[in-house]
This record gives C-alpha cells, structure tokens and sequence, in this order.
C-alpha cells in the first residue's frame, strides 16, 4: 500500500538522517560515547566505590511513535546545516494527505462524535498534528546555519534518492530479504547495523496509543481504497467498450484480472495481520474496522443500513448483505428463482435521470438477487473439472460459496460482484450488443469449419490419421459444442419446464452479464485457434511457408516480417539441424534432404507449433 510504504520511507530518512547527526538516542541528552580509555585496576575500585555507573542510552528504534517522530525532527532541524529534500517533503504530503481522507471517513459514520467513533477521531487527529509538526519543522531546516553553510539541494535530492534505491545509478534497496540465505538474513538483521543498510520493511511509523488496532484499521481502510480505485478503473474501461473505444474481450480480460489482484491484495492483508484475526472473511474485515460496534449480524446489519450511500458504496456493504442473506436461504443442489413482485425487475430501458440514491439501490438489489439464483444454476450445470464457458466472470468462486458449508463470505467474492453491478449499469443501453457479439462468434467459426470441411482442405497433405482427427474436432467442438452453448438458453428452458413463477428473460445469464460474454468469446477462440493451429501441423505448408520465408530474406528478396520472424524462431530448432542456413552451396545445415518436403508426402507428420507457441508468437 503507498500509505504504509511513505510511511516506512519516512521513518527510514528521519533514522538515518539523525544518525549522520550523531543522535543516536532519542533520550534528549545522549550524545556519541566516546571510544572506551584503559584504566588501571585502583582506578576502577576508585570509581567504582564512589558513584554508580552512567546508564547506557536507549539505542533509536525502528518503529518510531508519532510523538517520537515530531521530536527526533525538531533534533535533526537544530543541528543539520542542510535542507530537507523536497521528496521527503512530498512523501510527509502524502501521508497527511491519505491519514486526513481515513479522518474524514471515521468522522462522516454515525456516532463519530461518543464513545469509540469519537476517540477514533481524536486519535488520527493526534497522529495529523503529529505529522504536520514534523513537516512545519523539516521544511525550516536549517534553524540556525551561517552564511555559506548551506548544502546544495541537488546534492541532498541525490543522496535522497541514493538512499531510497531510486537513483538511476543506485542499486534498488529490496523491500525483503526473503531471496537471501538463511546465514545472511541473520547477517542483514544484525544489531548496530547502520540504519542507511536495513531493509525498507524494518521501518514503521505507530501510534503512540493503541498501535496494533491503529494499524489493522488503517491498512483494512486502504485495502478499501486500493479496492476503490480498481473498481474506478474497471468502469472507466467499461465506459470505453460502451463508448467505442475498446473490445468487449479487453473489458472482460481486464474485469477477470482486477480480481485476481484483490484476490492477492486480500491474501497479503490477512497474512499481514493473520494475529488479529480468526477468519479471513468480509465480516471479520468489517468487524476490525468498526470494533465497537456488535459483529452479530442482526447488530452490525442496521449499523450498515444507517451509513451514507457513499460509504455504502466505499465499503460494498450492501452486496456483501445479499450474499450473505443468499447464502443463509438457499439449498445447494436447488435452484430457486426469485418469485414475481419480491424484488424490482431491471429495466435496462428505464429513464434514470430523475432517480434518487435510494431508487438506484432498490434496483440493484433486484438485480443482484436475481443473477444470484442465474450463476447458481450456472455453477449447479458444472464442476471444478468441468468448468463452464463463463467460468471466470462470477461462477467459479461462487460454487466455492456455494461449497462451504457455513457459506462464508470473503471479500474477493464481494468485489466482483460488486464489479459486475457497476459494469451492468453502465453498460445498460447496449446490454444486447454484448449478446449479439457473443452470439456472432460461433455463428461465424460454425460457417468456416463447414466451409473448411466442404471444400476448404486437400487430403494429399494430410495423413488419413491426422486428417480424420482434426474432421473430429473441428465437428465436435466447432459446429457442434460451441453454438449449443450459446444458442440453448437451457436455464429459461428449465423455467418453462418447471413451470417457475418468475419473469423469464431469454438468454439472462449472458444478457446481463458483458463481462461473462467477453470471457465466453476468448474461450471460444482460444478453443479454435487451437484446433487450427493442429490443422496447421499436419500439413508441410505451414514449414515449407517459413522455409520459403527464410530464404527469400537470406537472399534479400523480401522485407523483414516481425510475425514471421517470430514463428521463425519458434520453429528453426525442429526445422534445421545446425542453426538457420546462410546463403551458399552447401546444404549441411539442414537436418536432411527431406527436410523442405511436406511430411505428408514422407508419410508422416511433425508438429512444428502449439497453440502456446503461436500464442506467444502473437
């Protein structure tokens, strides 16, 4: 999170900035201890009857206090003869920056001014005055140099950034040592090590009070916040598919691995914090960030209720509250479809210009509940091992809910779907468009491979074995499997079957979800593209194309093709024995005499690319 790595890079150059100073205390009064002098044995008993040794100053610490902090800079500004670099100035804005937006939050929240909430409050104003005093003190250094005694600022911006690891000539100063062996980890966490030597993550910044819950609060309101700003991103990119400006696959890529990071961001938290908490779901989450409030839900929901939309919105309460209600009503192996006139029925069509907050939110939720029972049935149709054609946008994590038995909910599964009711609603007028394009897709790979199979091929560079093969895939999966799954609304089917009372809206599970429809493409054409490039390998021509290719750029005749280049390389090691041929008389490089004819005509067949290869050739 940048909040605690400032905050870590801060502590480090306050450290190592008074440790240049010779403060090497933070008790007011200690000074550098001068190298020890030999004394005689009388003169030890001399002293040693007379007076009590001087105690040994407390070394300076790695986890400074707020209060600690404010004063080692008020240290550091009476003795330094040097200005602050304006990049600690700019991290010190940052910190008080993000520190005055969790504030802000805490203050907003119901009951911000009694109890707890108001020495919440209190506590993160201490830690801004805190802050605010260390950058009023730092931006003054000097306090007292002479004329003359003033460093350049290059020079202290430089050796700065030397000791971040962000010079251009510097080495990067790692945040671990977990590369390293044993022996040295030991070596790297030494005491008495120069602070300028220690690892980023051996610094913190704490409260002066109750530090432990003070961070667990912090980092749970940034993992919000880091989580904000994917959501942001992830609009903003639905926005540019709605508007033109990208493809439906990119938007659904780009949506699939927003979650991944939260998955990773979730993980990292909980590892983090692992002490603070007995299980590692959203309401363990909650119940961190508001301990005064009851963790029982039929408490901590009516708290949820009372915050402000915007809040609600920040912290996906509200989604988080569906599926949790879901998961205590539902039979696993059931399929139940919400009953007409028990929620608000989406309406992409509807004028929402004159909507309230309020009317918005009724309309998610009708929403929500709704495509809950959709991507049951979905997940219910499949497995781990058979996994469905949208598998990636909401189903897969959901048959894991869905698999628990006390149907807990972590917080990677509110996020996305807290994703997918962002993109729905901004994608409401050209929900159709996304079907159509799905749709579109089988239609025309179905059309080829019929037109492959008709006339599109020529058995003499094939294998009977390699061709009858690739007649089997091509009608299994392209003609076959792939339309099936897209054309068969076999869940409006099964509500018509079982006579459901529930409005049916044909083809639903793709309808409102485009990002389902992007990943359902990708798989669709990965799935061809893998067949094609096996059509490819059992014939000569795709070799003799590059073998051709090769030699016309030997010989000068042609221009440098990228593509090809790749493919080129990819394929060279089982094309050529010795390394690609040089123009001239001689033919040894190649691996045989044979090596340019078409396998098929040799009676047999080489694979010379996968779908990997092409892949990554692309």
């Amino acid at each position: 999170m940048t909040y605690k790595t400032d905050e870590k890079k801060l502590a480090r150059w306050i450290l190592t900035r008074a440790e240049e100073l010779d403060i090497i205390s933070l008790d007011e009064s200690a000074t550098v201890i001068p190298p020890p002098q030999p004394v005689s044995s009388k003169s030890k008993k001399r002293k040693g009857k007379g007076r009590k040794a001087e105690p040994t100053p407390t070394p300076l610490p790695t986890d400074l206090k707020a209060g600690q902090m404010a004063r080692l800079a008020a240290r550091i500004s009476a003795r330094t003869v040097q200005k602050c670099p304006l990049d600690v100035l700019k991290i010190i804005d940052s910190v008080i920056s993000l520190r005055t937006s969790v504030k802000k939050f805490y203050e907003s929240l119901p009951g911000a001014r009694s109890g707890e909430q108001l020495a919440r409050c209190k506590s993160h104003a201490y830690w801004l005055e805190k802050l605010r005093d260390v950058r009023d003190v730092l931006r003054g250094c000097p306090s007292h140099a002479m004329d003359g005694q003033l460093t350049s600022t290059r020079f202290v911006v430089d050796s700065f950034m030397q000791l971040l690891g962000l010079d251009d000539d510097a080495e990067t100063v790692p945040a671990k040592d977990d590369f390293l062996p044993d022996h040295l980890k030991t070596k790297t966490k030494a005491k008495g090590q120069p602070m300028h030597e220690r690892l980023l993550d051996d610094f913190s910044i704490r409260s002066d009070l109750d530090e432990d819950s003070d961070d667990v609060e912090i980092a749970a309101w940034f993992l919000f916040q880091d989580m904000q700003h994917m959501r942001d991103y992830v609009k903003e990119t639905w926005l540019d598919y709605t508007e033109g400006r990208t493809t439906l696959v990119t938007a659904s890529f780009l949506s699939t691995e927003a979650v991944v990071i939260v998955k990773e961001m979730e993980k990292e938290f909980f590892d983090t914090f692992s002490s603070h908490f007995k299980h590692r779901t959203y309401a363990d989450l909650m119940a961190a960030m508001f301990p005064d409030v009851e963790s029982s839900f039929e408490r901590f929901y009516p708290f949820l209720k009372t915050l402000p939309h915007t809040t609600q919105n920040f912290l996906m309460c509200m989604t988080w509250a569906r599926i949790f209600f879901y998961g205590k009503t539902i039979v696993k192996e059931v399929y139940r479809a919400p009953l007409p006139g028990s929620i608000v029925e989406f309406d992409p069509s509807a004028d929402t210009s004159g909507w309230t907050e309020e009317r918005f939110r009724v309309e998610r939720d009708g929403l929500l509940v709704k495509h809950l029972a959709e991507v049951h049935f979905q997940a219910l149709r499949s497995s781990v091992k058979q996994q469905c054609i949208d598998e990636n946008a909401l189903v897969g994590d959901f048959r894991a809910f869905l698999d628990d038995k006390d149907h807990t909910v972590p917080l990677h599964l509110v996020f996305q779907w807290q994703i997918w009711q962002d993109h729905v609603v901004i994608n409401r007028q050209c929900l159709q468009q996304s079907l159509d394009q799905l749709q579109e897709v089988p239609r025309n790979v179905t059309n080829a491979a019929r037109h492959w199979l008709q006339k599109g091929y020529s058995p003499e560079l094939y294998t009977d074995n390699h061709v009858e093969g690739s007649k089997r895939d091509v009608e299994t999966h392209l003609i076959e499997q792939s339309p099936k799954i897209v054309f068969d609304d076999e869940l409006g089917e099964t509500k018509r079957r079982d006579r459901l009372r529930t409005i049916i809206v044909p083809f639903q599970i793709f309808l409102y979800n485009p990002w389902g429809c992007g990943i359902a493409i990708s798989k669709i054409l990965c799935l061809t593209q893998h067949i094609c490039t096996d059509i490819i390998n059992g014939t000569g021509l795709f070799t003799s194309t590059l073998q051709l290719y090769d030699a016309l750029l030997q010989h000068g005749k042609i221009e440098r093709w990228p593509l090809m280049d790749h493919l080129l390389d990819i394929s060279a090691p089982t094309m050529y024995h010795a390394g690609r041929p040089k123009p001239g008389p001689s033919s040894s490089q190649t691996t045989s005499p044979t090596a340019a004819i078409p396998p098929a005509c040799r009676g047999k067949t080489i694979p010379i690319i996968d779908a990997t290869d092409m892949a990554r050739a692309r």
